[in-house]
């Protein structure tokens, strides 16, 4: 199924004339009221309007000398006061069309510098935690050598003794036989010692 291209030209046309019909019917009914502005101001646009239509035309058809009367005035107030109302209907429309285009760059600006801003508080955020991370390393840094320092102190501190293994304690010897100190049993002892070395050898048989 083909689509037709949409006019937008001759739509956009059509709408400035619907729009323009009461601006038209306003200006009309001032030029009847005011003279001046019927001669000064509705007149002047419409003559000059049919004037260079009627140059461009009969240029085109090869008699460029050919005379232009001018309108009368009922045909010089209808053009005219057409001529204004779509007029005023473009000039509205161009002032709203650079309004909106200089309040849309107005807005991209903006944001382009919120965003600048926002990069800039990033980085100064960044810097700021990089200097904290130094801060702390560095502090870090410096409790390690304090502590191995105090460490030197102290085993600096400690004597010697302390250091060296303790010697292991030496252990009594258990006596081989104990001597009886009652005086009864130690002669008891020596005589049966006296008796065992006097008995006399058996003496050997002769066959």
């Amino acid at each position: 199924m083909v689509i037709a291209a949409v006019p937008v030209g001759k739509i956009l046309l059509l709408a400035v004339k619907t729009v323009a019909k009461p601006v038209t019917k306003v200006i009309k009914n001032n030029a009847k009221k005011s003279q001046f502005f019927k001669k000064w101001i509705v007149m002047p646009p419409a003559q000059a309007i049919h004037w260079m239509d009627v140059k461009v035309k009969t240029t085109l058809l090869g008699v460029p000398q050919a005379k232009v009367y001018r309108l009368n005035d009922k045909l010089a107030v209808e053009h005219g006061a057409e001529f204004l109302g779509e007029f005023l209907i473009y000039a509205l429309g161009a002032v709203i069309i650079i309004y909106e285009y200089t309040r849309s760059v107005a807005k991209d600006e903006e944001k382009g510098e919120r965003i600048k801003a926002e990069k800039e508080q990033m980085r100064s955020e960044m810097d700021r935690l990089y200097s904290a991370n130094l801060d702390i390393q560095f502090m870090l840094e410096r409790q390690d050598m304090e502590m191995r320092a105090l460490q030197r102190q102290i085993a600096l501190l400690q004597p010697t003794s302390a250091l060296q293994p303790a010697a292991p304690q030496p252990t009594d010897p258990q006596p081989a036989d104990p001597q009886p100190t009652d005086p009864q049993s130690a002669a008891v002892q020596i005589i049966s010692d006296t008796s065992l070395s006097e008995t006399p050898a058996k003496p050997e048989s002769l066959d």
